[in-house]
């Protein structure tokens, strides 16, 4: 058993994630199940290779650490690329 999130944290929304989510989370880890998360997070952080860390960043570097959550990105290759050059 694994708990896949698939998670899109709006860039329009507020700084926190959805409480449900988080709920996810604390539910997987009472009960030892794995978590792979893919997402947009609209977060940058220098932890995963971001220029600048923002507010976003913060909230998810310190849901990592609260649920002992690791990145799986390959290093600095790119995930995103829009046509009009914006990237991350």
């Amino acid at each position: 058993t694994i708990l896949l999130c698939s998670l899109y944290w709006d860039i329009q929304l507020g700084g926190e994630l959805h409480k449900e989510f988080t709920r996810a989370l604390e539910f997987a880890e009472d009960q030892g199940i794995p978590v792979l998360i893919s997402g947009d997070l609209n977060a940058h952080s220098q932890v995963w290779c971001s220029p600048k860390t923002d507010r976003r960043g913060m909230v998810v570097e310190e849901l990592m650490l609260q649920h002992d959550l690791c990145i799986s990105n390959q290093g600095s290759r790119l995930t995103y690329q829009r046509a009009n050059a914006a990237q991350s």
